[in-house]
């Protein structure tokens, strides 16, 4: 187990240093901006069970300013180029579910924004406070991650239409709870 969070993380860890060089495929999450079925890609695997795969995940920036104190930006990303559907298998459930997907790295995006803020950002401790930014992260990310699981665990992946409502409905209540640490 221990092994397959390593590899997941450094899986992850790969894929966004690549994915920072081509944010055009990326869309920011935004409340007033759902997915739609036009947003994946065809370029599917053929020889996945899935009917579709939402890829999203959550980037952070430090920026120093030039009198050396640090802040940071969060964002909550849906790679539109690794993201794919079934032609044959597209309905308004299924991407509903896949929303949940986005939503769920978006909640993780906030509870990450607000971890940061109770840090002081400040010049004289600058390389302690990088060090645990990316601890704070990489463990928001393995969070997320679980997260996603049983949510497909839980919902087998959206046909399970009672258990998927009540999943929508805790992932807005949450988001609504951190709704201070939206990016608008």
């Amino acid at each position: 187990m221990r092994k397959q969070l390593i590899t997941l993380i450094l899986i992850i860890c790969s894929m966004s240093c690549a994915a920072q060089q081509n944010v055009a495929q990326h869309i920011l999450w935004s409340a007033s901006r759902p997915l739609t079925w036009n947003d994946f890609s065809d370029h599917k695997p053929p020889r996945s069970k899935f009917a579709a795969v939402t890829f999203c995940k959550i980037r952070y920036k430090r920026i120093t300013d030039s009198a050396g104190n640090l802040s940071t930006t969060v964002s909550c990303y849906f790679n539109a180029k690794k993201s794919w559907k079934r032609d044959n298998k597209l309905k308004q459930d299924l991407l509903l579910h896949e929303q949940g997907h986005f939503n769920i790295a978006e909640l993780n995006a906030r509870k990450l924004r607000k971890s940061f803020s109770n840090y002081e950002l400040r010049r004289k401790n600058n390389c302690i406070i990088a060090c645990r930014l990316r601890l704070a992260f990489w463990g928001r990310v393995c969070k997320c991650h679980r997260l996603q699981h049983k949510y497909d665990r839980g919902t087998n992946h959206s046909k399970d239409t009672n258990t998927q409502e009540q999943w929508n409905k805790k992932i807005k209540s949450e988001l609504a709870e951190l709704g201070s640490y939206e990016v608008k």
